[in-house]
């Protein structure tokens, strides 16, 4: 019995170009969502090691100092509309992905984002107090 030899086949690649996200508009709100999502990601480890540079009281009141700057408020203010945007746009997939029974009918996917909107204001409350009373 001869082994037939092996071919070597090419697979075929469908050519995407880069800016294929810019096609639809659903494609593009959900990389900027993305886009968003990593920016808050990349901002909190970026804080988290800043603020372990700092070892004393001098130190921190030189982070603390350079989070006044105008350049850190604009971070600021740039990765908190990119928060809200990733947060709002995730409570607005949440009835498609997460589907809730009572009984025998569905919950509501109106509902469902008023639960995530409420929960999210409510661990928002409890932060803000936290900061509120450590000061």
């Amino acid at each position: 019995m001869q082994i037939a030899p092996k071919t070597k086949v090419k697979e075929y690649r469908r050519p995407v170009p880069t800016d294929w996200w810019l096609k639809k508009p659903s494609y593009t709100r959900y990389m900027l969502r993305e886009i968003a999502g990593v920016l808050c990601g990349g901002y909190a480890v970026v804080l988290l090691l800043l603020m372990s540079q700092t070892k004393d009281a001098g130190a921190f009141g030189g982070f603390v100092a350079g989070l006044k700057s105008p350049l850190s408020l604009l971070l600021h203010l740039v990765f908190l509309a990119a928060a809200l945007y990733h947060s709002i746009t995730y409570i607005k997939l949440a009835p498609r992905v997460l589907v809730l029974k009572k009984g025998e009918e569905r919950v509501p996917g109106s509902q469902i984002e008023a639960m995530h909107y409420g929960g999210m204001a409510a661990v928002s409350m409890v932060l803000l107090l936290v900061f509120l009373l450590v000061r």
